[in-house]
């Protein structure tokens, strides 16, 4: 376990890529459901009811997992599957775990905002490099279709679960 946690510590740093995960199907989906949850947790939205966010959490998590196989399969790359979804979960849950450990760390602060956008821009950039290096695309294309999946996701997360009703009059006094 030790290993694990150096190995995804070092892939999130950008020193391993998805070639040096583990080849393990139970231990990418079992990343994937504590992903799911840890996601969920992190990101509680008063505009969507809790089982709406445990729901959307799971739908963005597995359509990430889905289009991510897409792509191997169209690069005709299913080899790397398993490895490459453990390195995405393995490095979303270490990610979700600093975020939660930082924002408790912080709460009352002001630094919440600022937590949550430094590690959704870090889990975007390593997602841009395990792609990169899974699919072997150059930097550019690896950017753009890390953004294009995560998008995609969280619209597909959305319809699923039905836009949230969000009412911007004023409130009547």
């Amino acid at each position: 376990m030790v290993e694990l946690s150096k190995t995804l510590a070092a892939l999130v740093y950008f020193r391993r890529g998805p070639q040096d995960m583990p080849y393990s199907a139970g231990g990418a989906v079992l990343l994937s459901l504590l992903f799911a949850f840890l996601y969920a947790n992190n990101h509680n939205n008063v505009y969507i009811a809790p089982a709406d966010n445990v729901m959307f959490s799971l739908v963005r998590v597995y359509v990430f997992g889905f289009l991510v196989c897409a792509l191997l399969r169209i690069k005709n790359m299913q080899d790397r599957w398993w490895q490459t979804l453990f390195a995405f979960y393995g490095a979303g849950v270490l990610l979700e775990l600093s975020r939660w450990l930082l924002a408790a760390g912080l709460a009352g602060r002001g630094a919440g905002l600022w937590i949550h956008l430094t590690v959704d821009f870090w889990y975007l950039a390593v997602c841009v490099s395990i792609i990169r290096h899974a699919l072997g695309l150059s930097l550019g294309r690896a950017v753009l279709t890390a953004v294009a999946c995560n998008v995609a996701t969280s619209i597909i997360g959305l319809a699923f679960i039905g836009l949230p009703a969000l009412d911007f009059a004023p409130p009547e006094n």
